[in-house]
């Protein structure tokens, strides 16, 4: 292998040094001239080594976002979530996707019932009964067909007839009908339904000998479900089972874009002051559809060097003068709540010198990421890429002369993320070593000590510290041990796989793909004008029961516009005179408030829901 020469490794250093100092040269060139030069810039830079334009990419992004946090500036930002992706992979679902269980499991069962409701839909149009000897060809194909299913999946529970499987079904059949009748879920109209469908299924069981019932009832425990022959069966039993394009998901995703995504919008707004260490916060959540029409405002304001933050007093005296304070009346009227940070439990130093160690883990994740994750990309890269940007974000897009991407991986998300955790977490506490006390020492003491900063941040590193332990461990592990597993894992359900036609999961498509991606708008002077944002989990991500399918494909996009602001520019303009900012005059400090409000309990006054409340956390510690 031939080693280059230093001559040659010093100009290729300098040619990049050059071609960095010459963007913002080309960017106050593209203030003037039409955005086809800006193409033209982006088409010459493409000519380089790839290498060369991601380093390129990643030192123009870094400077600017260095710059940005250490000026003022106003920020506006809107959130959007939308699953038109996932609803258009589920207009375009074969039959046989449509057609499979939302329950693997129940594979058998579902195609079974799916197939009767069909059937029985032709009886009603033909005015006839579903025991109609004209139908008994397509009633014994069904019958036949289940059998065979349920014999392929597990030999065991081959051996139950179809006849007893159908009683079971009508007996649980019966049993939802009584529980909707008595006001128990699924409701009046579920009852309705349930109804109708034993009315036709009885006709159906009225020609099974009846002797064969009375025997088969007589085995039965009556703790033994029947909404499932084969409840013991894992989902493995299925490998690759594809559960999440069914019609219940597609229902599903229609009804959540209709009445969640698609009439709620949050935004958010402020100033931030890097000179004073200052930020205000007013978020937004809208909601507006047919007949409702809701808006939620709150206002936060953050003082970093007195170590407090602020929040609008009034959003949340109703509730507390309604559950716990009942003679709070109007105190909190055009106040604030002051949360102190800085309370006198840990030294002075130590909101400073967590701001370093937040400054010192951001600048190691910057340092330690890949340049492959930057690149230059011009406005049509930005418009035909999927995912696109929402419409309604396009107006702001070509507000900037320059466009930098960044792609995350999951794995390099992951790894971020540790890094920042674990250097936050040694340096702080290695100088706070009293941040490690066992948690039975940060409990010990009075209702001050159990509600300092010293007690929470103690919680904090304690958390850090088990997530070092646990959660990226198994995260951060080696991709082809990970991929052997897998693989091994598939050969041996492959061999498993009984000899039943189902839909297979593709793990491919978009919707089910993890994406972390950030796009950077800058003006002619490297100013960043705009971030957009956009998020998406994959469908291996743990998620609360029963959101699997429903999330999924779900992705969030946000859009942060900045703006300079003036050294006069009020931080909320909407608040009343006297009280747009936090005073020692017009503040409550939440500690004090609540040691006064437990003072007042312990003296047998209040509300009973706060007296649920302090006991609670007496308990808690």
């Amino acid at each position: 292998m031939k080693i280059p020469s230093k001559p040659y490794l010093y100009r290729r250093h300098h040619k990049l040094a050059a071609l960095s100092l010459a963007v913002p040269l080309v960017l106050s060139a593209c203030q003037v001239a039409p955005s086809s030069d800006q193409n033209a810039f982006i088409s010459k830079i493409s000519q380089l080594p790839s290498e060369q334009q991601s380093q390129m990419a990643k030192d123009t992004l870094l400077q600017a976002l260095q710059n940005q946090s250490r000026s003022d500036y106003a920020y506006q930002v809107n959130v959007i979530g939308s699953n038109e992706q996932r609803r258009e992979r589920l207009a375009n679902a074969t039959p046989q996707q449509l057609a499979m269980s939302d329950v693997p499991i129940n594979h058998c069962e579902h195609v079974h019932d799916e197939a009767y409701v069909e059937l029985l839909q032709q009886v009603e149009k033909a005015g006839l009964e579903i025991y109609d000897a004209k139908y008994s060809e397509e009633r014994e194909a069904i019958k036949h067909a289940y059998q065979k299913c349920v014999a392929a999946l597990e030999q065991p529970y081959s051996q139950v007839s179809y006849e007893q499987w159908l009683q079971q079904a009508v007996q649980q059949a019966k049993a939802d009908l009584a529980n909707a009748e008595a006001g128990i879920e699924p409701g009046r109209a579920e009852a309705d339904r349930v109804e109708a469908s034993l009315a036709k299924a009885e006709g159906d069981i009225e020609e099974v000998e009846e002797e064969d019932f009375d025997s088969f009832d007589e085995s039965i425990d009556d703790s033994q479900s029947f909404s499932s022959p084969f409840g013991e069966i894992t989902a493995d039993a299925l490998p690759g089972y594809d559960d999440s394009h069914t019609k219940l998901d597609a229902r599903k995703a229609k009804l959540l874009n209709a009445y969640l995504l698609n009439p709620t919008s949050i935004t958010g707004s402020g100033i931030y002051r890097a000179s004073a260490g200052k930020v205000s916060i007013l978020p937004t959540f809208a909601y507006q559809s047919r007949n409702l029409q809701m808006l939620n405002s709150h206002f936060i304001y953050i003082d970093a060097r007195q170590g407090a933050v602020y929040l609008w007093a009034e959003t949340f005296a109703y509730i507390l003068s309604s559950s716990i304070d009942p003679n709070l009346g109007l105190d909190m009227k055009d106040k604030w709540i002051k949360i102190d940070l800085n309370d006198g439990s840990l030294p002075k130093s130590f909101l400073p010198d967590l701001l370093k160690a937040h400054l010192l883990a951001k600048d190691k994740v910057n340092a330690n990421a890949s340049v492959e994750q930057y690149r230059f990309i011009s406005p049509l890269q930005l418009q035909n890429q999927s995912p696109k940007p929402d419409e309604k974000y396009q107006p702001y897009l070509n507000e900037a002369m320059l466009l930098i991407e960044r792609n995350l991986t999951e794995q390099q998300y992951n790894e971020g993320m540790q890094l920042y955790l674990t250097t936050v977490y040694d340096q702080m506490t290695k100088k706070y070593p009293q941040l490690l006390q066992s948690e039975n020492n940060s409990e010990q003491g009075n209702n001050h000590k159990y509600f300092s900063s010293e007690h929470i941040f103690t919680k904090i590193f304690n958390a850090i510290e088990k997530a070092k332990q646990e959660k990226f461990v198994a995260k951060t592990d080696d991709l082809s041990s990970v991929k052997t597993i897998e693989s091994d894992r598939d050969e041996k359900a492959n061999d498993k796989k009984p000899a039943i036609e189902y839909a297979i999961k593709d793990e491919s498509l978009a919707e089910n793909k993890w994406l972390w991606r950030n796009v950077y708008g800058l003006d002619n002077k490297q100013r960043i004008v705009w971030q957009l944002a956009q998020r998406q989990i994959d469908n291996s991500t743990s998620l609360p029961y029963g959101t699997n399918d429903l999330l999924s494909g779900v992705r969030l996009e946000a859009l942060t516009r900045y703006d300079r602001v003036s050294s006069s520019a009020p931080m909320f303009a909407a608040l009343p005179s006297g009280a747009s900012m936090p005073s020692n005059s017009n503040s409550v400090d939440l500690q004090s408030y609540f040691e006064n409000l437990k003072s007042s309990y312990d003296k047998g006054e209040g509300s009973e829901q706060g007296k649920i409340l302090f006991e609670s956390l007496q308990q808690i510690r």
